[in-house]
């Protein structure tokens, strides 16, 4: 019993063997057979008419060059013709239904990447893959592919920016007639792996186009595909738009500061200074557009601007508040000034000036009036290069009003601006 187990078992192997070797055998047999006389230069056609071919971008990773305008793109293009000459019998051919065959041996769709930025690898075939060869002449052909293409980014809403690229491909020498380009259901297909990335793919479209050039009379077709690609950088909330409303809160406070106090040209100062760091650290991050400015930059720009005119009116009311003063305030100005006190909340400087007794200053006072300031009695006044208490309040009046003027300017251009950019903002 036992060698009559051993014997079928062996007989089987052999069999199995034998239909391998012969399967083996008839494959190469059909492959010499297709490949013999055949001219791989010679476009396929059925009684002279031009050949369909089926398109179906799947798109396997991406990523966006900001510096360089560049998208990266790896996708696999599958291409689905039919071959006359690659047609057999399967029942004279071993039951054999399909074969696979090295892509450099068959023809192939001349594709070429039009709106790429290295035309080395402009070519989207040659990935030295097999082809699927059905015996109805159908060819099923997915090259992996990894290519460059140009993508002008518009950084207008930077850090929450979004571009839309173009990848536009077609056939080099063949035109629409003879080589008839359709999409496949569906036209694009997404594996992408689903990992943390900077840059998400929104909305996308597949597109066939024809059209005629000056040099020729014949139609081309070429496939068009329009990526949206937005930002996903929660990180810019913190490094991005909390120091720019910081910055904006810093101007502020050199127009809330006491018009005598030397600290506003230093708060003003320091506030210049780290816009402009901003502004270095923008130019690296972004680079230049050579389209778009972001609106935050715009911004920032304002907000140094402004911060330079800051400057030059906290050295003008300095030099306005803090004494000594050769001429009196004009009797003329001393009226609106005290109105206007009342409406800009100026009330402490209107009742100093307006107030009848002729006591000592408070410490609050020589702080308010500024460190360097010189009082002297109207006897001494022509004696030293001092000031009288009263028109040292007169003169510091003025540059209060001036000081809040100021405040209230900023303060609308700032709303403006932030109504203009509150699309980022």
């Amino acid at each position: 019993m036992l060698r009559l187990l051993t014997a079928t078992i062996f007989l089987l192997a052999w069999c199995w063997s034998k239909t391998e070797a012969y399967n083996t055998t008839a494959m190469e047999v059909l492959t010499q057979k297709l490949l013999k006389d055949y001219d791989k230069n010679i476009i396929p056609s059925a009684e002279g008419k031009g050949i369909e071919v089926a398109i179906t971008v799947t798109i396997i990773n991406f990523d966006l060059n900001e510096k360089n305008h560049e998208l990266s793109l790896d996708f696999w293009l599958k291409m689905v013709w039919n071959d006359p000459r690659m047609e057999w019998d399967v029942e004279e051919n071993g039951g054999i239904e399909e074969t696979h065959i090295d892509d450099t041996k068959l023809w192939r769709p001349d594709f070429t990447l039009y709106s790429t930025s290295d035309w080395k690898n402009a070519k989207l075939t040659g990935a030295n893959t097999l082809t699927v060869v059905g015996h109805s002449g159908e060819i099923i052909y997915v090259p992996p592919l990894s290519v460059k293409v140009k993508c002008v980014m518009d950084v207008t809403l930077w850090p929450y920016d979004q571009h839309k690229c173009k990848i536009k491909f077609g056939s080099w020498v063949y035109d629409g007639n003879k080589m008839y380009l359709k999409s496949a259901d569906p036209p694009i297909l997404l594996e992408m792996e689903d990992v943390p990335r900077e840059w998400k793919l929104g909305n996308h479209s597949f597109s066939i186009n024809t059209k005629n050039y000056d040099c020729c009379t014949e139609p081309f077709m070429d496939v068009t595909i329009y990526l949206t690609l937005y930002r996903v950088a929660p990180t810019f909330c913190w490094t991005v738009i909390m120091p720019i409303a910081v910055l904006c809160l810093l101007t502020f406070v050199t127009f809330l500061l006491p018009p005598a106090s030397g600290e506003k040209i230093l708060v003003a100062s320091l506030s210049l200074l780290a816009n402009i760091c901003f502004l270095d650290y923008a130019t690296q991050t972004i680079s230049h557009a050579p389209t778009h400015t972001p609106i935050l930059i715009k911004l920032v720009c304002l907000q140094l601007v402004l911060l330079v005119l800051a400057v030059l009116l906290n050295a003008v009311v300095l030099n306005i508040s803090r004494g000594p003063h050769t001429l009196a305030l004009p009797s003329t100005l001393k009226l609106p000034l005290l109105r206007l006190s009342s409406v800009l909340g100026l009330a402490y400087y209107a009742h100093k000036v307006s107030r009848s007794d002729g006591a000592d200053l408070e410490k609050s006072d020589r702080l308010e009036l500024g460190e360097e300031s010189k009082l002297c009695s109207v006897e001494s006044r022509p004696r030293c290069n001092c000031d009288t208490e009263d028109n040292l309040w007169n003169w510091l009046l003025l540059g209060a009003v001036i000081d809040r003027l100021c405040l209230i300017i900023y303060l609308i251009i700032f709303v403006l601006s932030i109504c203009i950019f509150s699309t980022v903002v």
